[in-house]
């Protein structure tokens, strides 16, 4: 799934999504198994590492959780998707029937749509890290 198909489906969403937030994990960070420091005995008395799956960021190469946090469901989850350093403004008019966020610039034409305050900025976030990345 490309950054571009991510956005569209968080744009697209509902309400929170389990698996939408296990997708923006799996697209925004590298997965690695890597020894977790204690070992496991095997079947013929022999120990071997236990071997975890770990997420990484590859602008940094440093690990984050090996769960995905409830972006859609959460603000302060969805705010981690921001690029460091990065403006952000969130904005709910009409009565909030229209949800709208934007990162980055304060572009209106750069603006995501989402049915919550969450799948708003995260979409936005999700498009910041897209510009910024190329």
């Amino acid at each position: 799934m490309t950054l571009n198909d991510l956005i569209a489906r968080v744009e697209k969403a509902k309400g929170p999504d389990r698996e939408l937030d296990e997708a923006i994990l799996a697209v925004l960070f590298l997965r690695e198994d890597r020894h977790i420091g204690t070992e496991e005995e095997q079947d013929d008395g022999s120990f071997a590492p236990i071997k975890q799956p770990v997420w990484v960021d590859p602008s940094t190469g440093r690990w984050v959780s090996t769960h995905a946090h409830r972006y859609t469901a959460s603000l302060d989850a969805a705010l981690s998707l921001v690029p460091e350093g990065y403006d952000w403004i969130l904005e709910r008019t009409n009565g909030g029937l229209t949800i709208g966020a934007r990162v980055g610039h304060n572009d209106p034409d750069r603006t995501s749509w989402g049915d919550t305050p969450e799948l708003a900025l995260c979409a936005a976030a999700l498009r910041a890290r897209e510009a910024r990345d190329g």
